[in-house]
């Protein structure tokens, strides 16, 4: 018997079609404008609010303007806390016209959303001080909770007067005549092909019953011819589910080591844009699937690593070869640079057309950076093997020339003591003692770069620091060299103090002064400045700065800059480019640097060609005060009264000096060459003190 179940299958219902189109039109309807009312209400109420808002704070000011003007700290409490009392005010923020809080309060239970607004406090024309308010937004919230559930009970109401009268309706002019040609349908899916659905009266459905009734017929007839088909279906139905599971399991095998991979695979398009990536080529480049698929290669590359990708596409398609491994940077998803290393291949479809490319993508940045750090380790080993070196040369040199111009500028001195004031020899023996001092001068410098010449440390301050610079005869020739070149100082009134020595600091300020006037030759400005900073993260720069609360010395010029060239051999001794005689001896910022080391600080330079240069030093800072009970010594405090002193050299002429002088000082003096001979000595005799060379032949 011919069936017409095939015609029962679900769809949606056309009355039910219709009342849900004219419900949803009618939702629009009134939703953009209850919308439109409720946007347009909320901005009056916002309105509301902020003038409102604006009220308060202006009457606020007008009402503290006397209380802050008398000073009355009673009235303004009261004040504050009668306005905070308010609902609508969260918080209350009271100043002077210095910025000092006079009166501050919060609500208790202050809302999650505020405006704030600040007054200044007039009083005759001046301003006397300066008041912030957060007022509540939740008056505001309120309405608008009120207003959003009116709008929603009547759209409600709406929404059920229509489906009631849709429902109806609907019934009568549509439901039952389409329920009159349904039986009909059903008739004839039962076997009646002989049924003529005389009981339908509509002409829309006329038509529709007279093809049923052909369709009848015509079922019929195909009846058996599609049982002949049908069974020839189902056998290559299932010839083709089996060759589409063969298929599915090649794709799966073959999705399965792309995913695990853990190289970026891509394939892109002849166009270059991105058909398919596996996981490692999404985390590697932050997009999800749907995010890449579609884009070119070119969006997420600068546009010199895109023309060499379009190089190698090009040179892969004209080839047909596989390029080799080339890397450039590209940027994922969030900004982030990261450098790859691709191979690409080329696609080819069924015929052997070529339809895209292929690559395997390797994340490098971390090998690259790890790279780059380990030069920059190998250039600072470098340095510091160099230093240390020229600093080991620099204090032996330093410790010969030390014993030879001890002489040079202790007897001039010893001289002058005998001399009457008129003697003609006073000014030639004042030149030999000034001219030894410059040459003691050199050797401290030499005995900074081989670290030997800082002592204990002392609680010291940079501010004190800078200022005995500025006052200092060597500051002084310098701004003789320099005169258009003018120093300016923003020291800190609260820098903390650090452990140093006051004379090594006050040289490392004299290099740096002298080396921003040196690059600064047609005039210009030098600032010197001194300020506290807590470092919470490392600070990566010309040295990598530690955690920790530091001061911070800067002196800044803008001058011709330094060259990334010789940013890396300023700290070379005797490397200079400054005026020789005037300037120094190219030892200024070997001495920075030792000084630096010394006092466990860090260096950061900031210097551009052109523009200026930054240099920065970090000095541990310490909470230690400085001592208020040291005195200057008279010199008769250093006169003796015969105690006995051992002067131990192994240099006769150093031990001759030493014995004048301490004679001159009333004291009783031993001079013995060696160590060895020192103990002998004192087996069977004895000292108040002994004065010996720490450096002696044979050791």
């Amino acid at each position: 018997m011919l069936s017409f179940k095939f015609l029962n299958f679900k769809q949606r219902s056309l009355s039910a079609s219709l009342s849900i189109s004219l419900i949803l039109i009618i939702i629009i309807v009134e939703s953009a404008i209850l919308g439109y009312i409720y946007s347009r209400q909320s901005r009056l109420l916002l309105r509301e609010l902020n003038n409102s808002a604006d009220g308060h704070a202006i009457n606020i000011s007008e009402i503290l303007a006397i209380p802050i003007w008398d000073f009355d700290d009673e009235q303004i409490a009261n004040v504050g806390t009668g306005f905070i009392n308010k609902e609508i005010i969260d918080a209350i923020h009271i100043q002077d016209q210095n910025g000092q809080t006079l009166f501050i309060s919060k609500a208790e239970k202050a809302s999650e959303y505020r405006i704030e607004r600040s007054a200044d406090v007039n009083y005759k024309g001046q301003i006397i001080g300066k008041i912030k308010l957060e007022f509540s937004m939740k008056p505001y919230q309120m309405e608008l909770r009120w207003l959003r559930n009116a709008i929603l009970y009547a759209l409600s109401a709406s929404l059920v007067v229509i489906l009631i009268g849709s429902g109806y309706l609907l019934r009568i002019f549509m439901r039952k005549p389409l329920r009159i040609l349904q039986t009909g349908i059903d008739r004839v899916a039962k076997g009646e092909y002989e049924y003529g659905f005389e009981e339908i009266q509509y002409k829309e459905l006329s038509g529709i019953a007279e093809r049923f009734s052909q369709m009848a017929s015509e079922i019929r007839s195909r009846e058996k011819s599609l049982q002949i088909v049908n069974q020839d279906l189902k056998q290559e139905i299932a010839d083709r589910k089996a060759a589409e599971e063969r298929i599915k399991q090649s794709e799966a095998k073959y999705r399965s080591i792309l995913e695990n991979m853990q190289e970026g695979y891509f394939e892109v398009d002849l166009k270059g844009r991105f058909v398919f990536i596996n996981q490692a080529m999404r985390d590697l480049s932050g997009y999800a699937p749907d995010e890449l698929i579609g884009m070119s290669y070119k969006d997420i590359v600068d546009v010199e690593a895109a023309d060499t990708v379009f190089t190698v596409f090009s040179r892969v398609y004209q080839t047909r070869r596989s390029s080799r491994i080339m890397s450039f940077d590209t940027i994922n998803k969030s900004g982030e640079k990261i450098n790859v290393e691709i191979s690409v291949s080329l696609l080819f479809d069924a015929n052997n057309n070529p339809v895209g490319f292929s690559g395997i993508a390797r994340d490098t940045t971390e090998r690259i950076a790890a790279e780059k750090e380990k030069r920059q380790l190998e250039v600072k080993l470098q340095r510091s093997q160099k230093m240390e070196a020229l600093g080991l040369l620099a204090g032996g040199v330093a410790h010969d020339l030390n014993n030879v111009l001890s002489g040079i500028v202790s007897y001039p001195e010893l001289l002058l003591m005998d001399l009457p004031a008129d003697s003609p020899l006073k000014k030639p023996l004042l030149a030999i003692q000034s001219s030894g001092q410059k040459a003691a001068d050199i050797v401290m410098d030499l005995l900074a770069l081989a670290r030997r010449g800082v002592s204990a440390m002392d609680i010291v301050n940079l501010n004190d620091i800078v200022l005995d610079y500025l006052k200092a005869p060597e500051y002084q020739k310098l701004a003789s060299y320099h005169t258009e070149v003018r120093v300016q100082k923003n020291l800190a009134g609260n820098l903390l103090n650090i452990k140093g020595s006051p004379v090594h600091l006050r040289k490392t300020i004299m290099n740096l002064v002298a080396n921003a006037a040196e690059a600064q030759p047609t005039g210009g400005e030098i600032l010197i400045s001194t300020h506290n900073r807590y470092v919470d993260a490392p600070i990566k720069g010309y040295e990598d700065i530690k955690e920790g609360d530091f001061v911070v010395l800067e002196v800044t010029d803008k001058g011709i800059g330094i060259s990334e060239k010789d940013l890396n051999r300023i700290f070379e001794p005797f490397y200079t480019k400054k005026v020789m005689g005037r300037s120094g001896t190219g030892l200024g910022m070997a001495v920075v640097w030792g000084t630096i080391q010394d006092h466990h600080a860090y260096l950061n330079i900031e210097s551009n060609e052109g523009s200026g240069t930054t240099c920065s030093i970090y000095f541990p800072a310490t909470r230690e005060r400085i001592p208020t009970d040291k005195m200057a010594l008279p010199l008769e405090s250093y006169l003796g009264d015969g105690q006995i002193i051992v002067v131990v050299d192994d240099l006769q002429e150093q031990r001759e000096l030493a014995r004048q002088m301490l004679k001159k000082l009333n004291y009783s003096v031993k001079t013995i060459e060696s160590g060895e001979k020192t103990v002998e000595y004192m087996r069977s005799h004895k000292a108040d003190l002994i004065i010996l060379d720490m450096i002696m032949d044979p050791g």
